[in-house]
């Protein structure tokens, strides 16, 4: 079986541009289950210089956001290109992540597309998605339509994205397949060694995680709320951060900022790993979030997550199994957060168990292996399906 990917979107979902995120793992995992690959690519047009150059003067003269990626006309002449790989090429599907690098691909292949939100629910949700001119807003809008047209099957991470997709662009429930992600990390701790992190976690300090880029989005301020709440009632805790840069200066010897950590460089990861693995909480007081990779990268290391109840966020983590949801616009939510913390770190049985669980819930639902098995499931029962 063979599968062609296409890589135009100047995005995450890019495995060309992007080599440690999401589509390499994706595609790795595929390659892992027997599935030839192959990357289709287009060069950048005069037009994505001229639209660039559109988009810093819709910004300055209207203070208004445009989407490059998000172009119709680019994507269109992208199309073409790798339209033409796509049907001089022997694969069986089309795989994509979203909707930008199929929706206007011209091909009887059957096309299989996942994603972890629609356009109408980010729009005004992140920051990157607010405030877009009016054009900008159709073409984003129009592009997620016509790529929902094109899926023969969507894979969806959240409930939230799956009522959407069905609510407001009217997708057949039979085209939606629930489908979590994974845990974005090369390797990945086995039982024996995450029972040996479990047990080993310093009983005399509190050592607390956060992994994000976005200082507010993330809410790495609520983060720092806990730990000095904690701290507050007479506990020894630290907190490490992980991917961000503070927006001015932190005086605070208990927290430890490490802007970038690449875990495609084998000393970086050594350290990921080493801090992951002497964490006993995961925080992730996200303001906006699809989903949570960190979440389940946590629950690899027996780490459990104290995370907010937004967005596609309690389909990564289930209350009580692998952390806990907490609803951070509610008063009392930092003494509620710091309460959890403080019950597990003074009951040692029942931290282990969480801990055993949120690994357990890592390796039955939020591992790609896993993932991926059940997606090429759907996949080649779908095309026996095609005449």
């Amino acid at each position: 079986m063979k599968l062609i990917y296409p890589a135009i979107a100047n995005d995450h979902t890019n495995p060309i541009t992007n080599k440690e995120l999401i589509s390499n793992y994706l595609l790795d995992n595929f390659a892992k289950c027997g599935v030839e690959i192959e990357i289709a690519t287009a060069p950048k047009s005069i037009t994505t210089y001229i639209l660039f150059i559109y988009k810093k003067i819709c910004k300055y003269l209207s203070h208004k956001n445009y989407l490059l990626e998000r172009s119709i006309s680019i994507l269109k002449k992208s199309s073409k290109y790798v339209s033409k790989q796509i049907a001089q090429s022997d694969a069986d599907f089309v795989f994509a992540f979203g909707t930008i690098p199929v929706a206007f691909l011209e091909t009887d292949k059957p096309i299989y597309i996942i994603t972890d939100a629609t356009f109408h629910i980010m729009h005004n949700y992140y920051s990157y998605y607010s405030n877009l001119c009016e054009q900008s807003y159709k073409n984003a809008d129009l592009i997620e339509k016509y790529g929902f047209v094109q899926a023969k099957k969507i894979f969806l991470s959240s409930k939230w994205a799956i009522d959407d997709a069905i609510n407001y662009y009217n997708v057949p429930e039979s085209k939606i397949v629930h489908s979590y992600l994974g845990a974005n990390i090369p390797q990945p701790p086995k039982f024996e060694e995450v029972e040996q992190f479990i047990n080993t976690r310093n009983d005399g300090i509190l050592n607390l995680i956060l992994i994000g880029k976005d200082w507010y989005r993330k809410g790495i301020d609520r983060a720092i709320a806990i730990n000095n709440e904690i701290l507050n009632r007479g506990y020894k805790s630290n907190l490490i951060i992980i991917g961000s840069k503070a927006p001015k200066y932190i005086a605070n010897n208990n927290v430890k900022i490490i802007e970038n950590l690449n875990k495609s460089i084998p000393q970086e990861s050594e350290k990921f790993n080493e801090l992951l693995s002497k964490s006993h909480f995961m925080l992730f007081p996200t303001r906006a979030d699809t989903f949570g990779h960190v979440v389940c990268e946590a629950s690899a290391y027996g780490v459990p997550t104290i995370a907010s109840q937004t967005g596609g966020v309690g389909d990564a983590v289930k209350d009580g199994v692998n952390g806990f949801l907490i609803d951070f616009n509610a008063s009392g939510s930092i003494q509620k957060s710091a309460d959890i913390i403080e019950y597990y770190f003074n009951n040692r049985n029942e931290y282990y168990q969480l801990c055993l669980s949120s690994f357990k819930r890592y390796q039955e639902e939020l591992n790609w292996d896993v993932i991926i098995s059940k997606i090429l499931k759907v996949i080649k029962e779908d095309l026996q399906t095609i005449p």
